[in-house]
């Protein structure tokens, strides 16, 4: 399912700018991209949104617009200023030279909180975690509202199966009925001046044959279920998305079966129609959650 949201905000991290993007996908993968103020906290906003979405592709950029500056002082001078001059007075006696790096190195002169942070995952602080769900929120929001047009045109495209469907059942007994008057009509045309026509009986066991081979009953029955378990996912809403997936996929089966089964012209003609609902119903199906 397709949508975007955006959330801009002062964050523990300074003015944060928090943008995801989602395209339609079977699956669900999380993409995320910040920048270096941000790093460890890649798992923790994937895991924040896998919590809200089932489905696509998401991509999630956070960009620190404006860093917070830390009123800590880089560099704790009186402690440099003291292991200058004892590193001094021991040069001065090995005879050897005390350079800026080496004071610099000593523990403590530069604060454990001004150096590079590990690239370890952590958990959000609550500021860029609200700031996110807010993003999230405008994403959801404009995949329900894709959902909903995807639903209604599913609705559509089942009602246009169903007068199909319906259409099929109806001329389904007429099948046999007709295929026995060609039989006997043809049987009948060849048997012309002689001694007399095809026994009834032959008829009706030729007849019995063909109405076994080209009984669709069952499978229309199916269809009307598999039907009428798809309105049912679309009316009660939710994750519907795989449900649906798998209805259309055995739809598909059991309308192959009757177009193979039956050789009349005007069923074939709706099976055409149904095949090309049940390709519809599986692109929209494919993009619902």
């Amino acid at each position: 399912m397709t949508g975007s949201g955006t959330a801009t905000g002062k964050t523990e991290l300074g003015q944060v700018v928090v943008e995801l993007r989602s395209v339609n996908s079977r699956v669900l993968s999380v993409k995320v991209r910040m920048g270096p103020e941000a790093q460890g906290l890649e798992a923790a906003v994937e895991s924040l949104a896998r919590s809200r979405l089932g489905r696509g592709t998401v991509s999630v950029v956070i960009a620190v617009t404006e860093a917070e500056i830390s009123p800590e002082p880089v560099v704790d001078v009186e402690l440099a200023a003291r292991v200058s001059s004892e590193l001094q007075q021991l040069a001065d006696r090995l005879g050897v030279t005390v350079e800026l790096t080496d004071v610099l190195s000593f523990p403590g002169v530069i604060p454990a909180r001004s150096r590079s942070a590990p690239r370890v995952s952590r958990e959000l602080p609550k500021g860029l975690r609200d700031l996110t769900g807010r993003a999230l929120d405008q994403l959801v929001a404009d995949r329900q509202r894709e959902g909903t047009a995807i639903v209604s045109a599913m609705r559509e495209e089942i009602d246009r199966f169903t007068d199909a469907h319906s259409a099929v059942q109806a001329r389904a007994p007429e099948v046999v009925a007709k295929y026995r008057e060609r039989l006997l009509e043809r049987v009948n045309e060849f048997l012309e001046g002689r001694a007399r026509a095809m026994e009834a009986e032959g008829v009706i066991r030729e007849v019995a044959v063909f109405a076994d081979r080209a009984d669709i009953t069952e499978e229309l029955q199916r269809l009307g279920a598999h039907v009428e378990r798809a309105r049912e996912l679309l009316a009660g809403g939710g994750v519907i998305g795989r449900g649906l997936e798998f209805l259309v996929q055995e739809m598909l089966r059991e309308v192959n079966t009757v177009g193979s089964k039956s050789p009349d012209v005007a069923i074939t003609h709706r099976v055409v129609e149904m095949k090309s609902c049940v390709d519809r119903l599986k692109e929209q199906a494919a993009n619902l959650e």
